[in-house]
């Protein structure tokens, strides 16, 4: 139940965006890794209800996580450096996904090479030894990751109103504490008398959509709304001026020819 709700929570935040955010590259960033996050439910659910452990397809299921694992960092480096920017750097774009992709492809082919992981069965169980490209691997998404991160919090001190850069912060900042602490404990969920406390996949479905909404609500991700809003703003300006125009004509033809010369000797 609860890969479902979680799904379902990623798929209404997909299809919002679509009639929300106004910056097409922005919005695709945002929408794919919504798409990442279903993923990473539906591969958890896939492996820990559905598939045999100790078969080949657990494994490569397990392998599959770092799909969502390394490109979701990825696309919030992206999106953080497309914020305020009018022309998206094509070249960036193509580095970030090429080198995604790389890694990804590195994970997901560990059976011929054993340079991310050895898989050892035991009883039945599979115990990982990790081997130097996974800590590679988790270092090059760590920087992504903290890189976006830095990059919001300095776009927000410049973009947004004084009293609402702290708004991504609070969603962002729990969840890579937690992300962190997953780590640090070699990549288990921390626990309390045998009750896990979180899932990994909860901890990227905090950070990814809790940042971002937040960044959209406080106007730091360009939105229809807002623009919407600043439209309104702008034609209510203009017809108050036009008002003040037109007031103003009416009292200019009401003077008779002789007031208005008498206000202008007054005047010199």
């Amino acid at each position: 139940m609860p890969n479902v709700v979680y799904s379902l929570i990623a798929i209404f935040w997909i299809c919002s965006l679509q009639k929300e955010i106004s910056d097409k590259y922005i919005r695709y960033c945002l929408q794919a890794g919504g798409i990442l996050l279903v993923l990473l439910f539906v591969l958890r659910y896939l492996r820990w209800d559905l598939v045999p452990e100790g078969t080949v397809g657990y494994r490569m299921i397990w392998y599959a996580y770092y799909i969502s694992f390394i490109g979701l960092p990825g696309l919030s480096l992206a999106v953080s450096v497309f914020i305020g920017s009018k022309k998206k750097n094509r070249a960036f774009m193509h580095f970030i996904a090429t080198s995604c992709i790389l890694l990804i492809l590195l994970v997901l082919t560990n059976d011929l090479h054993r340079a991310v992981m050895m898989v050892e069965e035991r009883n039945g169980t599979e115990y990982c030894i990790y081997r130097p490209l996974y800590y590679f691997i988790i270092a090059w998404y760590s920087v992504m990751l903290i890189t976006s991160l830095v990059l919001v919090l300095y776009k927000c001190r410049l973009h947004v109103e004084r009293k609402l850069w702290w708004v991504p912060p609070v969603f962002g900042i729990p969840g890579f504490i937690m992300w962190g602490v997953y780590f640090a404990l070699g990549g288990t969920s921390p626990s309390i008398a045998g009750i896990n406390l979180y899932n990994i996949q909860e901890v990227y479905l905090l950070v990814f959509i809790g940042m971002w909404e937040s960044c959209i609500m406080v106007g730091l991700v360009p939105s229809r709304s807002l623009s919407r809003e600043r439209e309104w703003i702008r034609e209510g300006i203009l017809d108050s001026i036009k008002n003040e125009f037109a007031e103003m004509k009416k009292i200019h033809a009401g003077f008779k020819p002789e007031a208005k010369t008498e206000f202008t000797e007054e005047l010199k």
